[in-house]
C-alpha cells in the first residue's frame, strides 16, 4: 500500500488486471448394451470415450467402462399385496475427469523461465454399488 490505513484500489502499488478467454473442447461418445435372460437376469454394459483438447495430441483419448447385473427377486416372496416387485442389482463403473485448462503444458514463471511439459494423468476412480 502507498498510504497505510487507506484500503482502496487506488492506494495500491501494483494493479493486476486480467481479462482472458480460454477455449476447451471435450468430445465424447457413449455406447450401451442391454441383455436380458428369461425376463429375470439383466446385464447392462456401457462405455464412454472422451477426447479433450487439454491433453497432448498423442494421448488425448480416455475410456470409462461400466457394468451392471440385476436379478428379479419378485418370485422369492410369492403373490402378495405388500411386495409386488423386487430387484437385486450390483454395478461397477469407472468415473473420472480430465485436466482443466493450464493443468498440462508449458508455464511461464516469475523468474522468466519456462517449465517443460508436466506429466498429468486423468482422474479415474472405480465405483461400486449394490441395491436391493
Amino acid at each position: 500500500m502507498n498510504v497505510p490505513g487507506i484500503n482502496e484500489i487506488g492506494n495500491t502499488i501494483n494493479y493486476f488486471l486480467n481479462n482472458s478467454v480460454t477455449q476447451l473442447r471435450n468430445v465424447g461418445a457413449f455406447g450401451e448394451l442391454k441383455l436380458g435372460y428369461k425376463d429375470k437376469l439383466f446385464l447392462t454394459l456401457t462405455g464412454r470415450n472422451d477426447w479433450l483438447s487439454t491433453l497432448p495430441k498423442e494421448n488425448r483419448s480416455f475410456f470409462y467402462p461400466s457394468a451392471s447385473l440385476a436379478y428379479d427377486v419378485s418370485d422369492v416372496f410369492g403373490d402378495n399385496d405388500v411386495f409386488t416387485f423386487g430387484k437385486l442389482r450390483a454395478s461397477w463403473a469407472e468415473v473420472g475427469k480430465g485436466p482443466g485448462f493450464g493443468d498440462v503444458g508449458q508455464y511461464f514463471v516469475v523468474d522468466g523461465d519456462f517449465l517443460s511439459a508436466v506429466p498429468v494423468d486423468i482422474e479415474e476412480v472405480p465405483y461400486w454399488e449394490i441395491w436391493i
